[in-house]
């Protein structure tokens, strides 16, 4: 049973890892709002697309966005309405380009074979392999409806996927990045 400390380390190592790869949005909010006078909001129709990229200029993509917003919203207790709301939360979808630079890496393994067991540490070296690649840009704008001012804004992206994609993937991409911006949503939340 010797296994069971090398294994748990290197899940340890593992879970870290990935936790660190996890992207937080950006968020900036007017701090001297009220958010705890909010109770209601309602969601504004977005312009119209300017990308030029039908994997994000489309009304079934503003629609899965407007239904994930109305959601997570009323999860957190807003009711929405359209006469007199507190908030009117606006959103627009935009895309940026990036690169990727693959660099050396080093990988652990841990095995056994009959009554031994073993570990090994690979190296691989860089092949000077860079990417170009696009990310998808969601941007919420919560807008204080009394006096049309923009009192938050949280932002965050995803690559966009140059294969096909099913609509129930889509949805499930829409709803986890709006979940992801409306976590840090009211900020007064986070301080407590």
């Amino acid at each position: 049973m010797r296994r069971f400390p090398v294994i748990a380390i290197i899940l340890s190592i593992s879970t870290l890892v990935l936790a660190s790869c996890a992207s937080r949005p950006n968020v900036d909010y007017d701090q001297t709002f009220d958010f705890a006078i909010v109770r209601t909001f309602d969601i504004l129709n977005p312009a119209e697309p300017q990308n030029g990229d039908p994997r994000i200029d489309s009304p079934l993509i503003n629609k899965r966005i407007h239904a994930a917003i109305a959601a997570v919203l009323a999860d957190q207790g807003y009711r929405a309405v359209s006469e007199t709301p507190d908030i009117a939360v606006r959103y627009h979808v935009g895309k940026r380009s990036g690169v990727e630079s693959r660099n050396s890496g080093v990988s652990v393994g841990v095995g056994t074979y009959r009554r031994g067991s073993g570990a090994a540490i690979g190296y691989g070296f860089p092949a000077n392999d860079v990417t170009s690649y696009e990310e998808g840009v969601l941007t919420i704008d919560i807008v204080n409806a009394a006096d049309n001012k923009l009192v938050w804004r949280g932002s965050s992206s995803r690559r966009l996927s140059d294969r096909g994609t099913t609509p129930e993937a889509t949805t499930k991409a829409v709803n986890e990045v709006v979940a992801e911006i409306l976590q840090q949503f009211p900020p007064d939340r986070r301080k407590q």
